[in-house]
């Protein structure tokens, strides 16, 4: 007797397997648990089988990706729960937006490194929200000060997957839009600057170039046609139906403001603010200040790390991403501030597990990025900063 049994991912999950056989000699029962990763689940057993058969149950649970594999034999098991209990990765999911700077590629190692029982988790710079979505925690507050792009989540939060895809492809369809139809993608950018329909801002980064969200200082969308690069496409449409499924599931708040406007004061120890600012030695369109939005510089860096030691003064813990190196630049600022508060620090790489300095690409074009702390983790490389 075989019994295979598929679960999907929804952390702390029951599986009950009753199996009733009749009294044969030498009988073997197979159950095999297939499990997505990320999974923290009770997988129960019960083998009601007459007594005294030789009988050998087999539980092999193969985990799929990164998962450990758990299995057993259980002799002469009459009648009998028996329970095999895992500890498992929840999968990681995907922003559907193509955001600059996002943390996709470095959440295998970060992830690991934040604490345990967080109860109000607070993205500060939420940005495509690619590090709040995937945080267990027991709220999710995604904060930016891209109010268009908080508008966006709302709708996505508020709204049946059914209803999104359908406004999608109704636009797609109303404008004819393709990888070729230029006019086609400046008749919905128009009709957006005018109307603001939060959906149409998804639509409009679909078709964009490099699907990025781009604002002049009027606030008028002006990111450019992605011509025979950008499309809706199967892996974006999979990516947005996962990230609301998993939005849907979480208890998440959003809000649409300056990191220094932001209320902290409601925060216990219980909580975590996690901060991915604009990095002060590297540029861009998120950080130039050019387009109706704050821009980054040192004086908003020396703000934010003071509301971060406000927090550490309440034994409320952070993160800080940031970049200590970047193409021959020090953030010397940065540096001095880690080593007079002592906070912890991780070193990150996008082709690494997780790097030590040491083991980091020196050459003086290379990026050195880095996970600041106010808690001990397990595998910070600490007083490496200066070596």
């Amino acid at each position: 007797m075989k019994v295979a049994i598929s679960i999907l991912p929804r952390p702390e999950t029951n599986v009950k397997v009753a199996i009733s056989n009749l009294p044969r000699p030498e009988t073997q029962v197979k159950v095999a648990i297939s499990i997505l990763p990320r999974l923290e689940t009770n997988v129960k057993v019960a083998i009601s089988i007459l007594p005294r058969l030789k009988t050998k149950v087999r539980v092999p649970i193969s985990i799929l990706k990164r998962g450990r594999r758990k299995g057993g034999i259980i002799e002469n098991g009459g009648g009998v729960w028996y329970t095999v209990r895992m500890r498992m990765k929840q999968s990681i999911i995907a922003s559907p937006m193509n955001y600059v700077g996002g943390k996709y590629k470095l959440l295998e190692q970060m992830l690991p490194l934040f604490p345990d029982n967080i109860g109000t988790f607070v993205d500060l710079f939420c940005g495509g929200c690619n590090v709040g979505i995937n945080v267990n925690a027991r709220k999710i507050i995604f904060n930016d000060n891209l109010s268009f792009l908080i508008d966006l989540y709302e709708q996505f939060k508020a709204k049946s997957e059914e209803e999104i895809i359908r406004h999608i492809e109704n636009r797609i369809e109303h404008f004819a839009l393709s990888m070729t139809n230029k006019e086609g993608f400046l008749q919905l950018r128009h009709a957006y600057n005018t109307e603001k329909n939060p959906l149409d801002l998804f639509v409009l980064s679909a078709f964009s170039f490099n699907h990025q969200i781009r604002f002049n200082n009027a606030h008028e969308f002006n990111n450019p046609f992605g011509k025979e690069r950008s499309s809706f496409n199967e892996r974006m449409k999979s990516n947005l139906l996962h990230f609301v499924a998993r939005l849907h599931e979480t208890d998440a708040i959003f809000c649409a403001r300056n990191f220094d406007e932001f209320d902290f004061s409601f925060l216990s120890v219980d909580d975590f603010v996690y901060a991915d600012p604009p990095y002060l030695i590297s540029t861009g369109t998120y950080n130039d200040g050019k387009r109706g939005f704050t821009g980054w510089n040192e004086a908003e860096e020396k703000k934010l790390l003071q509301i971060l030691d406000a927090l550490d003064k309440r034994k409320i813990r952070f993160a800080l991403s940031n970049v200590i190196e970047h193409k021959g630049k020090e953030n010397v600022f940065l540096k001095e501030w880690i080593a007079e508060k002592k906070y912890c620090v991780s070193y990150l790489k996008k082709d690494y597990a997780n790097a030590s300095y040491h083991t980091i690409d020196r050459n003086p074009s290379s990026t050195v990025e880095v996970l600041v702390t106010n808690y001990e983790v397990k595998r910070a490389q600490e007083n490496l900063l200066f070596a």
